[in-house]
């Protein structure tokens, strides 16, 4: 950040993928990342895309995937916030009133509440095969040391996307 008195840390992950790993045992593997990264004093963790459906999609429908786990998870990240006084930006697939997925981002604030979405725009082709639907907005979300947006994985291809974030005034951008 351009101003000296506003300072971030931010926490970031590498996930150790282990195959045939179930949907809890990966999210509990990105859950004791994310708590590493808060135990070490990050302001902010921001989570990877896709990780804890790698196998699991392949056996069951995203839908009822995100029925069954979206919102445990969601729980617990909300509590890692609590807990470290932070803010935890998970990733998941979100199933909307139209009944429709998206690939999703939210920031949950340092009191677990969730404050905005982002939903991936640039979706690779085997997403859009699968049906997802594409996310239309760049939304900037004011957090206490600066305004942050999100990129999720394909999106960084498409300079577009930084450059719509910046317009929009992200300082920042995950």
């Amino acid at each position: 950040f351009h101003e000296s008195t506003r300072k971030a840390k931010i926490g970031m992950m590498q996930v150790k993928d282990t195959p045939g790993q179930s949907v809890e045992e990966r999210q509990r593997h990105l859950l004791h990342l994310a708590e590493c990264c808060l135990r070490d004093g990050a302001d902010l963790v921001f989570m990877t895309e896709a990780f804890q459906y790698k196998e699991a999609r392949q056996k069951t429908s995203l839908p009822e995937l995100i029925r069954q786990y979206a919102e445990p998870y969601k729980a617990q990240c909300a509590e890692l916030a609590r807990r470290y006084n932070a803010y935890v930006v998970p990733w998941d697939y979100e199933l909307d009133v139209d009944n429709k997925v998206y690939n999703t981002s939210y920031i949950l604030d340092r009191s677990g509440r969730e404050i905005g979405r982002y939903r991936k725009s640039h979706l690779t082709w085997s997403e859009v095969d699968r049906g997802l639907g594409r996310g239309t907005s760049y939304p900037v979300f004011e957090l206490d040391f600066g305004k942050v947006g999100i990129m999720i994985c394909y999106d960084n291809y498409f300079p577009e996307t930084a450059r719509l974030l910046g317009i929009n005034g992200a300082e920042l951008i995950l």
